[in-house]
């Protein structure tokens, strides 16, 4: 699991997403993406 900072241009303010990649990762290999998101005003472990 790796933890991405970036900043968000619609809301306004800095944001970060995990992204979980599998064992043997290769950037060389396109794989299936699942997106989870969670609603803006309360944290991510709620």
């Amino acid at each position: 699991m790796k933890k991405i900072h970036y900043y968000s241009r619609v809301i306004g303010e800095k944001r970060e997403v995990y992204v979980y990649t599998p064992p043997q990762y290769s950037k060389d290999k396109k794989y299936p993406v699942l997106y989870l998101l969670h609603g803006i005003g309360c944290v991510y472990h709620n």
